[in-house]
């Protein structure tokens, strides 16, 4: 099975046409990933319950999609989660699992309308890459985060070397908005039709 989806998301530079994409996908896209060996929720999903205690408060979940990485969040009783997504496509069939607390149909950018330390952690699956989410969006997930709190995300492999991310991850902990705890070693996203793609997750407490 191809990824026609995948390639064309990374090929539309402009949020519109992602979210058209998603939109477009968001029926079949589970059962399209997950027929490729998706591993990504379930790794972010373990990193996350490693160092976010239940209870700890609002978790949001930005770039939600579908809610694949909040499914195992809600069953071991995280919560509430809020997730927000540019797809309101990806919303409706995340919103019909009941998972989340509220849902808000915006991009993952710089300018998260959210206040300062409001969640306790911040979980993002898949969505910071070059052509997706931008790298100024890791200042949003710090802004919004409580001190002490977590920001728990992927990056695909690309991104990895991509200046705008690793970068400014490095940068933000000279300034001393967070410090790394954890980082994976890069493994393969979908190795069944997509096998050179990888992520790594990592962990960053904010200060």
């Amino acid at each position: 099975m191809g990824l026609k989806f995948v390639e064309r998301v990374f090929q539309t530079k402009t949020p519109e046409g992602q979210r058209d994409i998603y939109d477009e996908w968001a029926a079949s896209y589970e059962q399209e990933i997950f027929g490729n060996g998706y591993r990504t929720p379930t790794y972010i999903g373990a990193a996350f319950a490693q160092f976010v205690p239940r209870g700890a408060g609002p978790i949001l979940d930005a770039g939600c999609g579908g809610g694949l990485q909040a499914e195992p969040l809600h069953i071991m009783g995280y919560g509430p989660l809020i997730g927000i997504d540019i797809s309101p496509g990806m919303l409706s069939v995340s919103g019909a699992k009941g998972i989340y607390d509220t849902l808000h149909a915006m991009p993952v950018d710089a300018h998260l309308p959210f206040p300062d330390n409001e969640f306790a952690a911040v979980i993002s699956a898949g969505v910071l890459s070059p052509g997706q989410a931008p790298a100024q969006a890791l200042r949003a997930f710090a802004r919004v985060t409580k001190p002490g709190g977590y920001c728990v995300f992927s990056l695909r492999g690309g991104a990895r070397t991509s200046p705008e991310y690793g970068d400014l991850c490095n940068q933000m902990e000279t300034e001393g908005l967070w410090v790394k705890e954890f980082e994976t070693g890069l493994f393969q996203v979908m190795p069944i039709a997509e096998p050179e793609g990888t992520h790594e997750i990592r962990v960053y407490r904010v200060l």
